[in-house]
């Protein structure tokens, strides 16, 4: 058994922590804003407890926890999410509660808020890409042609399947169909 000051190791920790505690005993935590009584390093237990967690007293930007999860690279390279996603490849991040997808993020972070009735597209069709050079605010409309995937291929063709030219609207105004004969 080892003994320090004649205590056993475990008494020896306990009078050194009632030492600390004796010593901090009164004094605000050292975060601005925070009015709880200092427990260890200065801080309450929230803060010492976060620093222990994450290396910083303090909670991170949103700004600053969205870079953490983004491998950066060249300014023309794709930039993935390395975080928690969703099941076809986009990311995802937490916000004041809420789960925002991070390609969005990436774009209202860098060019400002997403106009109204537009979506954003990945111009290198990399749905884990959140580099915003590669991020442009389209019509869903645009951003459907400008995919690969059966949609995209049937919203591009100009003729049906019987090679029909498709020359005039849908009566409900949404899109090009065949010429119908009477």
């Amino acid at each position: 058994e080892v003994r320090i000051r004649n205590l056993c190791k475990c008494h020896y920790e306990q009078g050194r922590r009632e030492a600390i505690k004796a010593r901090l005993h009164g004094k605000p935590c050292a975060v601005p804003d925070c009015s709880a009584n200092a427990v260890a390093r200065g801080w309450c237990d929230p803060h010492y407890r976060r620093w222990k967690r994450t290396g910083s007293p303090v909670r991170a930007t949103p700004e600053q926890r969205f870079w953490r999860n983004v491998q950066r690279g060249r300014a023309d390279d794709c930039w993935p999410w390395l975080a928690s996603g969703w099941p076809k490849g986009y990311g995802a991040f937490r916000i004041n509660g809420q789960t925002v997808a991070a390609h969005r993020f990436s774009y209202e972070l860098h060019h400002g808020p997403i106009p109204e009735g537009l979506t954003v597209d990945h111009l290198c069709r990399n749905p884990s890409c959140v580099n915003p050079a590669h991020l442009e605010a389209v019509t869903f409309r645009e951003n459907v042609l400008r995919g690969t995937n059966m949609a995209a291929r049937y919203a591009r063709r100009d003729t049906c399947s019987r090679g029909h030219q498709f020359d005039y609207l849908r009566k409900d105004g949404a899109g090009p169909r065949p010429l119908q004969w009477p």
